[in-house]
């Protein structure tokens, strides 16, 4: 047999044939999370041999706890819902608690932990940005520990692993699938709540799950385009604060053997700027949904371990931070 993935937005996987009877698709974090938010995964199965009918498959994918261990005044609501906060998607998990608790957070082991929000006297929010999620649940192992302190100060502490679980799973030997299956539109009782709400962008938890929302959110009123940040604004950026580099420290760097500030400058290459997107290689810790930052290798002691970072506000396209990180 074969066996190809896809989705309506083009997303594919890796697949893998274990057996005649056993296939595995496999997923990169940033092909998973379109997916755990809402979109589906087809499947097309060719059985082998001449005149057989080939079968599709339509499955959705939702983040949820397992392996809850630690103190029952922590309850941890398992799943996790993809919900738009404005026109950005974040992943959100909840947890309840007696009156006189306090939450102090959700940690790990990866510095991908939720921010947390106090909804009420017993209930606690927890979002992901879309990038962290699959951080925090991967390995399994890696459990998030909820920490809080009672009414009387003792600690608390719950902990739960996040997996990725089978929400839906559908099959058919109808030739198009996407017919039967077609991408969500927005529904009228999902755009009325949305121009209902008391402000926007804001939370759209009440209008519906992320996939309900999204197609409706190209008839809300959108945000201004903020500039946009090239490598090559980057580039520059980084030529100019070499010079300013070179201008407190050139007698250090040539006495060290490094390269002349013309070397230096001649060194930048828009082919060796990377975006950074994992958040593992995020150095100087910046928020990367309301971020972009680049990083280069050093061009002042060229093989070094120094890479120069460059951190801009993806609102109105600012500097915030420019320079090198060891």
């Amino acid at each position: 047999s074969s066996v190809s993935a896809y989705s309506h937005d083009g997303t594919t996987g890796t697949v893998t044939i274990v057996s005649k009877r056993i296939f595995e698709v496999g997923f990169t974090h940033s092909e998973l999370v379109p997916l755990i938010g809402g979109r589906r995964l087809f499947l097309t199965i060719q059985p082998t041999g001449s005149g057989k009918p080939a079968y599709y498959a339509m499955i959705e994918l939702q983040p949820r706890f397992t392996r809850f261990a630690g103190s029952s005044s922590i309850f941890i609501y398992s799943w996790i819902d993809p919900v738009m906060d404005g026109f950005d998607l974040v992943f959100r998990g909840r947890v309840k608690t007696p009156r006189g608790v306090t939450m102090r957070g959700a940690f790990n082991d990866d510095d991908s932990e939720p921010a947390q929000t106090q909804e009420g006297e017993t209930r606690w929010r927890y979002d992901w940005i879309p990038a962290a999620l699959p951080y925090s649940g991967d390995p399994v192992e890696d459990a998030i520990r909820f920490g809080g302190v009672d009414a009387d100060g003792a600690s608390l502490q719950k902990s739960a692993s996040i997996e990725i679980m089978l929400r839906r799973v559908s099959f058919t030997n109808y030739r198009t699938p996407f017919l039967l299956w077609p991408a969500p539109v927005c529904a009228d009782a999902v755009l009325s709540c949305l121009q209902a709400l008391e402000s926007w962008p804001s939370d759209t938890e009440g209008c519906g799950t992320a996939r309900q929302v999204t197609p409706c959110l190209a008839q809300m009123p959108q945000p201004p385009t903020p500039p946009i940040v090239t490598k090559e604004h980057f580039a520059g950026d980084l030529r100019k604060a070499i010079i300013a580099y070179y201008g407190e420290h050139e007698s250090d760097i040539l006495a060290s053997g490094g390269n002349t500030r013309p070397q230096a400058l001649l060194s930048v290459d828009t082919q060796r700027i990377d975006v950074v997107v994992d958040p593992d290689e995020n150095a100087l810790g910046y928020d990367l949904a309301t971020h972009l930052v680049y990083r280069h290798p050093d061009v002042v002691f060229p093989g070094s371990d120094i890479v120069w970072f460059g951190v801009y506000r993806k609102s109105d396209g600012g500097l915030v931070e420019l320079g090198p990180f060891n």
